[in-house]
């Protein structure tokens, strides 16, 4: 036998490779699909404004001063760009790599800690955590907040584990890394540094700040690494820089509803439960262990201990939040696969007759739960169009997951089952490669938004008339879309609100602006159901140029000539 003088490859091998073979996949489909959604082409929008303008520390968004977000994002972005060309690869690249830079320090901190195994199986179970990957897909600033915290968190572990000059060197870098969060997002990452490292420092006893020079170190670089850009956008637009972003967009959204994102308090469990699947049900015999965790004389239980507060925290601040979103929660689930790796690690490892048994019945309503999604998933796509393209092939990787997993238990291979659902996954990002760029026809409105911008005459600018903000047009078009108040062109600072023009009486203003610009014409974006009454009026000509479902673009000219 030929194959007998090779040693089979052992478990940390295996998944090392996996992981090499889905940052491939995921590196090669990050730019096959247009933007989706809100968010992506405002934020890559943004960070192209900022690429071709040079100006680094003031946000843009069609020209106006845009300070939801901090910058960290925009210069990633932006620097993407200046190597890869303005385009969605470019701008996805940022969270993909910082994706996958969370996966490495999850393995690399494991194995740095004693736990090589533990390490490679918790990096594998983030990696294909449904929101965890799907967040490296996108171009949003959701990535890097979470991976910076996690920096911090490992970082700030190392620091109360080791000794001497690198202890230092692990303190330095956590204060980095959270200075770096708060260029993310702003002061929910510092908070959550101080709260949960502080918390651990106390369940433990393993000091992170072990004196005043360790203090004035951290603060220190926390400063000057924050400083970077909070201090020169300070400086340069001072109260409006203050009120708009610390006021407006941190209390504000966290104590009312301004920005309707209202859901029950028990929300986040949900998406919990959703968001680390295919692994959520090692969840529970790991919960039955934490009461015996005991912190303070054991290493391995120090780092559970860490990532249990890891993970209940945000989710206790954002579940008491008025304002909740999925992604806010993103930041816990390097710490939900540190706790759910041990949990599969211990099962993996143990040769006890109940731990088989428990393993067998997690894999086995794993494969069933996998098995039951996907089927209902399939009989649901030929009634809701929602459901098609690359939906069709997660429903069938469902499946194939589910039913490799039986086959594995069934032929005595229990514990090789229990990483089929990665290999389903990873077979769903090697598939969606091929068929990513018809998911733009069904979900994205960027060859509408193209086909519009195809069509305008140079000079023209495009503006929304009663229809609701869509980005993706922003974006598509190039610059050429104008935000409004009361028909005339902003010029201070947009708070995402009034960017359209509501009354007939500011869209006739905005015509008159547009032709003393030298300008005949403006093209407007608004809803089928207002064509009759735009044609009908008596004060402008107009010409639909394209439609997409129950929307339209139509070129509108005065019919009175601008004194």
């Amino acid at each position: 036998m030929i194959f007998s003088r090779f040693k089979r490859p052992s478990l940390s091998v295996v998944l090392i490779a996996f992981l090499v073979l889905y940052a491939v996949a995921m590196l090669s489909g990050i730019g096959r699909f247009a933007f989706v959604g809100p968010d992506e082409p405002r934020y890559a929008q943004v960070a192209r404004e900022m690429f071709a303008s040079g100006d680094y520390v003031s946000t843009r968004l069609c020209g106006l001063l845009w300070f939801e977000k901090p910058i960290l994002f925009y210069w990633l972005a932006a620097t993407s760009y200046s190597f890869f060309g303005v385009h969605e690869f470019a701008a996805r690249l940022p969270s993909a790599l910082l994706c996958l830079l969370s996966v490495a320090l999850v393995f690399i901190t494991l194995r740095r800690a004693g736990f090589a195994r533990w390490g490679v199986i918790s990096a594998v179970v983030l990696a294909t955590s449904a929101m965890w990957m799907s967040f490296g897909y996108a171009a949003t600033i959701d990535m890097t907040l979470a991976s910076t915290l996690c920096a911090a968190f490992l970082a700030g572990f190392l620091a109360s584990t080791t000794e001497g000059r690198t202890r230092l060197l692990f303190l330095g870098l956590c204060a980095a890394a959270t200075a770096c969060s708060m260029l993310a997002k702003g002061l929910v990452g510092v908070f959550f540094v101080i709260a949960i490292l502080g918390i651990y420092n106390f369940v433990s006893r393993r000091a992170i700040l072990r004196s005043w020079k360790d203090a004035l170190l951290a603060v220190a670089v926390f400063l000057f690494v924050a400083g970077l850009w909070y201090v020169p956008v300070t400086l340069r637009h001072g109260s409006v820089f203050i009120d708009e972003f610390f006021i407006n967009q941190h209390f504000k959204r966290f104590l009312t509803d301004k920005y309707k994102h209202s859901q029950p308090a028990y929300f986040y469990i949900f998406i919990v439960m959703i968001g680390a699947m295919p692994w959520t049900l090692f969840l529970w015999p790991a919960v039955q262990k934490l009461r015996a965790l005991q912190p303070r004389q054991n290493h391995r239980d120090a780092l559970l201990s860490l990532a249990w507060i890891w993970l209940l925290i945000p989710v206790a601040f954002f579940s008491i939040s008025t304002s909740k979103l999925p992604s806010y929660i993103l930041p816990i689930f390097p710490a939900l696969a540190i706790i759910l790796g041990a949990e599969i690690e211990s099962l993996w490892s143990s040769t006890k007759v109940e731990q088989t048994a428990k393993l067998r019945r997690i894999a086995v309503a794993n494969a069933l739960i996998w098995c039951v999604l996907g089927g209902i998933g399939l009989v649901l796509r030929d009634k809701e169009p929602y459901f098609s393209g690359v939906t069709t092939s997660f429903f069938v990787a469902l499946c194939v997951g589910g039913v490799a997993t039986l086959v594995a238990i069934r032929g005595g291979h229990l514990k090789r089952a229990i990483f089929a659902p990665a290999a389903a996954i990873l077979g769903v990002m090697v598939t969606a490669f091929f068929i990513l760029p018809a998911m733009s026809k069904d979900y994205s409105l960027s060859e509408y938004s193209l086909s519009v911008v195809s069509q305008m005459k140079p000079g023209e600018n495009m503006a929304f008339y009663k229809f609701k903000k869509q980005y993706v047009h922003v974006f598509y078009g190039e610059g050429r879309v104008i935000y409004y108040g009361n028909g005339v062109p902003l010029k201070n600072i947009s708070t995402g609100d009034d960017i359209g023009l509501e009354t007939r009486e500011a869209l006739l203003k905005a015509l008159r602006y547009e032709m003393r610009e030298g300008d005949t014409s403006l093209v407007v974006l608004t809803l089928e159901l207002l064509q009759k009454e735009l044609e009908n009026d008596p004060a402008f000509t107009t010409q639909k140029i394209a439609q997409h479902e129950d929307t339209i673009a139509m070129r509108l000219t005065l019919k009175t000539p601008v004194n």
